[in-house]
């Protein structure tokens, strides 16, 4: 009975040593983790190219989760992952779908910014997806209709050159004008050969007048120069004149005298000119008439 007993518990040890390892690596190859924390991101692409549940993601190369769910959003597609809580995102975070492996699998690739701002879990980042192998064939399709149709508009207008060229009408124009242009140039190199010499001459005659411009210009520069100066110094003494007038006007008008007065007082000023008048009126009678004086004797 005791062998027996001791038999079953052995089983039993091995059975229960069995499922711990198979939990372990079950939860190894999801990407279960007891001990750490983890939050969740949501993040925007325009398509998932390929992109499925448990699928890794990483940080700067280094993975820190895993995708939980991929859900189509209008025409875009929501992906929605798990990531470990020590790991933070900056808000120029930008993440990458890209590929895995060379011949197949999928990652979200998180590539951190230049920021320090953390970014906020609650809202949404905007991704995109880098072509994968399936996505560089398909270009290349593109590019090759593309190709094609570009080769046939080529051959199309090839066509339509090859007939204007080869109607005779359109030869005799182009002939013609080819002659035209020809005769144009003889006559331009002839005109060109018989004017080389009075060319020379203009030449020569244009040095000529420029070094005598020169010349006189370095002959002019000093009495210009003293012209200035002398300008200068007359503008230096006619400033200093009417400063010095401007101040003698403020004396007269603050002043009390005679002058002050005549130079102010315009009533004062028609007095004087009166007075005057009567003056020059009686200096001409007496000139005219002369004096008479009486005398009374005692």
């Amino acid at each position: 009975m005791t062998k027996s007993r001791t038999t079953e518990i052995k089983v039993g040890i091995t059975v229960l040593i069995g499922l711990i390892i198979f939990f372990a690596g079950f939860a190894w190859v999801k990407n279960w983790s007891v001990m750490s924390s983890q939050y969740k991101i949501t993040m925007r692409f325009p398509t998932s190219a390929g992109l499925k549940t448990n699928d890794p993601v990483t940080v700067n190369g280094v993975k820190v989760g895993v995708v939980d769910r991929v859900i189509i959003d209008g025409n875009s597609v929501l992906v929605v992952a798990s990531i470990s809580g020590d790991v933070y995102l900056t808000v120029d975070a930008h993440p990458v779908i890209e590929m895995l492996e060379l011949m197949g699998g999928k990652k979200v690739e998180i590539q951190q910014g230049v920021s320090e701002e953390r970014w906020n879990p609650d809202n949404i980042l905007p991704g995109s997806v880098n072509p994968d192998i399936a996505g560089a064939l398909r270009m290349i399709g593109d590019a090759r209709e593309e190709a094609g149709e570009l080769l046939a508009n080529s051959n199309r207008l090839l066509v339509s050159v090859n007939n204007v060229l080869g109607d005779t009408v359109v030869q005799f124009s182009m002939k013609s004008t080819l002659s035209n242009i020809d005769g144009v140039f003889s006559e331009m190199r002839l005109m060109l050969k018989e004017n080389r010499e009075n060319a020379r001459r203009v030449a020569a005659n244009l040095a000529g007048v420029t070094a005598g411009l020169d010349s006189l210009l370095r002959d002019i520069r000093p009495g210009a120069v003293n012209s200035l100066d002398r300008v200068n110094g007359f503008l230096a003494v006619s400033d200093s004149a009417m400063r010095e007038l401007t101040a003698l006007l403020r004396e007269l008008r603050g002043s009390r005298g005679l002058l002050a007065k005549f130079v102010s007082d315009t009533t004062f000023a028609d007095r004087i000119d009166s007075t005057l008048s009567k003056v020059n009126r009686l200096v001409n009678e007496i000139q005219e008439n002369g004096i008479i004086t009486r005398i009374r004797l005692f």
